[in-house]
C-alpha cells in the first residue's frame, strides 16, 4: 500500500513554552515539557517510519505559525497547526522536485 507523504511537526525548544501558553485552551497532543513531547515525537516518527510513510519533519516556528494565520484569516487551534504543517511540507516537496 502507497502512502501519501506526510508531515509531522517538529516544534523548537526555546519557543515550546509560548507554544503552550498560545495553546493553553487547546493543547491537544502537547504534552507539558519539551523533553516529554520530544520523546513521544520521535517515537512516533519512527513508528510512521517503520510502517512505510513517507514522513517528513517539518519545522514549526511558532511566530511564523502565528502570522501565517494572521495572514489567511485562520484561528489558533491545533487543527490549524495542521494545516501550517501541509502548507510547509507542499513547499518542501516542491522544492525537492
Amino acid at each position: 500500500m502507497e502512502h501519501n507523504p506526510t508531515g509531522f511537526a517538529w516544534y523548537k525548544e526555546e519557543q515550546y513554552e509560548d507554544l503552550l501558553i498560545t495553546f493553553s485552551e487547546d493543547r491537544t497532543n502537547l504534552p507539558d515539557s519539551y523533553g516529554l513531547w520530544l520523546k513521544e515525537a520521535e517515537m512516533e516518527f519512527q513508528r510512521l517510519r517503520d510502517s512505510g510513510v513517507p514522513v517528513y519533519k517539518v519545522e514549526v516556528d511558532l511566530y511564523d505559525f502565528l502570522s501565517w494565520c494572521r495572514a489567511n484569516g485562520y484561528d489558533i487551534k491545533h487543527n490549524t497547526r495542521h494545516l501550517f504543517v501541509a502548507h510547509k511540507l507542499r513547499s518542501l516537496l516542491e522544492h525537492l522536485e
